[in-house]
């Protein structure tokens, strides 16, 4: 994308969300320090807020170009799948080499029906659902210049699976959670709102009254509870809108464009690299292994990621340099 055309607040975004999803979500889980400590009422909400700001950008980034013909639409389908599924594939193999995961619902990610099946591989499922969502994209993409059919669309759409879930009982209900996130994204990159004071009261307002609903979620049902939709989509707008109003001419400092060039492969390749910390700082003190953790994996996994991703770019360049 040209300099003029960047939007640095993207960056900023995909920093501060990536950092709260691996720099402390899931980090946490490799410090010894007890899990209820760190994934509790407040932040489990954080994290579906984190995941719904990034679908919601994935959405924004998507809608960036339109699709007029046949041509448009095969070279966006080629884009995506070498942009996405070979990382995404090699992911799966190295959970598999370190026994993240069973070896049956990476097969089921890698085909990507893991999320109609309610056996998604963690962590991966993430992108499992991002691939489907880019998949069915050009639907959302030849309606959003009519609101109301761009939304009848989506509403078909969760009809659909939500008929199937039904039916089966396979359908993961995370579903419903972030596609309305999605959808959201490739209509802000159409036209994004300039944030008013009438819209900021009106946003605050919608959230509050989201956050109140998820007050009657039991901790144990948060995550696949419908109450979620609301805080997950009005958070996920306001914060991007926000941002977007306050830094999107600010050009990023470096390392938050590194750190946001690098998110995609930070995501995929975090676990393996905590698990191979995890095991050599095995009987050191929790504070001690913490602060290892944070201060020396976070950044050698930041500086990995984007030593993958350059060297990716690369070669999808130079593969398919049409599609990029």
């Amino acid at each position: 994308m040209p300099t003029a055309q960047r939007h640095y607040s993207l960056d900023y975004l995909r920093c501060a969300c990536i950092l709260y999803l691996m720099g402390f979500w899931h980090l946490f889980e490799y410090t010894g320090i007890a899990r209820a400590d760190f994934n509790n009422d407040f932040t489990r909400r954080g994290a579906t807020i984190v995941l719904a700001l990034f679908v919601l950008i994935s959405g924004f980034l998507c809608g960036g170009r339109g699709i007029g013909s046949a041509a448009e639409l095969g070279r966006y389908y080629v884009g995506r799948f070498w942009r996405l599924y070979p990382p995404f594939v090699l992911a799966s193999l190295l959970f598999w080499v370190f026994k993240l995961e069973q070896p049956d619902r990476l097969l089921r990610g890698v085909a990507l029906i893991s999320m109609f099946t309610t056996d998604a591989p963690r962590t991966l499922w993430f992108i499992d659902m991002l691939v489907m969502f880019y998949a069915i994209a050009p639907l959302f993409l030849w309606v959003r210049q009519r609101l109301w059919a761009c939304l009848g669309v989506m509403i078909a759409v969760l009809a659909a699976a939500g008929a199937y879930g039904l039916l089966t009982h396979l359908l993961d209900w995370r579903l419903f959670l972030f596609l309305p996130c999605f959808v959201a994204g490739i209509l802000l990159a159409q036209k994004t709102p300039k944030l008013t004071w009438t819209l900021g009261v009106v946003l605050i307002l919608l959230w509050c009254l989201s956050a109140w609903l998820t007050t009657f979620i039991p901790f144990e049902d948060l995550r696949d509870s419908p109450l979620q939709i609301p805080l997950g989509l009005v958070s996920a707008i306001g914060l991007f809108l926000v941002v977007y109003g306050l830094t999107d001419r600010l050009k990023t400092p470096g390392i938050v464009s590194v750190i946001s060039y690098s998110s995609y492969f930070m995501y995929l390749y975090h676990r393996p690299l905590y698990e191979t910390a995890a095991g050599l700082l095995h009987g050191v003190s929790v504070p001690v292994r913490t602060v290892i953790l944070i201060g020396i994996c976070v950044p050698i996994l930041i500086g990995i990621a984007y030593l993958l991703q350059t060297a990716y770019d690369r070669m999808i360049k130079r593969l398919m340099p049409k599609t990029v």
